[in-house]
């Protein structure tokens, strides 16, 4: 078995240089993840070449990265920092944002948090997954003309959501693309809103 010394004098300038130049091509272009992050999600094996193996590819990129570490001078360390704080609310962060609109509740979850209240003091022995599951019941089983009013209020809010996002886009081009995505133009599925809307839940 190689010792890391034997391990580490195998590598040439050029072979390292091959090796970062494949990992510039598989990390994303627009890479918002923290290092770790990203280091972590990578497949080695993917990045093995000539006599390199994967675990060997991973082991010096631990040492050059490691290296490279100990000569950040601190104006690079501050322009790193007004590029996090830049982009505090990129990608996942989004919908943090101060100003950004929030979604409105789809139908069933507007009867939802509606009747809640009123099912807990029916039923106080019943869990919250139980509870949910009768909501869901009664919800499915209203009259079209009681149903309609929770479908219209959410219509409502959906045409003044649209609005916000849309000056919110003209706002702040740096987070949000200027064309809508074909998933933004088309009405999503029922499942998927419900799902989107659970974490707004109490």
């Amino acid at each position: 078995m190689l010792s890391l010394v034997t391990f580490t004098e195998t590598w040439s300038p050029e072979d390292m240089l091959i090796l970062l130049k494949n990992m510039k091509s598989i990390i994303p272009s627009q890479d918002i993840s923290k290092f770790k992050t990203t280091e972590s999600h990578m497949d080695w094996n993917d990045l093995a070449f000539k006599n390199f193996t994967g675990p060997m590819c991973r082991q010096k990129w631990v040492e050059i990265s490691s290296e490279v570490r100990k000569f950040w001078t601190v104006s690079e360390i501050v322009h790193d920092a007004e590029e996090r704080v830049t982009n505090l609310y990129k990608g996942k962060k989004l919908k943090k944002h101060p100003k950004f609109p929030k979604k409105p509740l789809a139908p069933y979850f507007r009867f939802f948090i509606e009747k809640k209240a009123q099912y807990v003091k029916l039923h106080p022995e019943m869990s919250n997954l139980d509870l949910s599951k009768i909501l869901s019941k009664d919800y499915k089983e209203l009259p079209d003309e009681e149903k309609m009013k929770y479908i219209q209020d959410f219509q409502d809010e959906k045409q003044e959501f649209e609005k916000n996002i849309a000056k919110f886009r003209e706002e702040h081009p740096d987070l949000m693309p200027t064309r809508k995505s074909v998933r933004e133009t088309q009405d999503p599925p029922q499942k998927e809103e419900e799902e989107d809307e659970e974490e707004n839940l109490p």
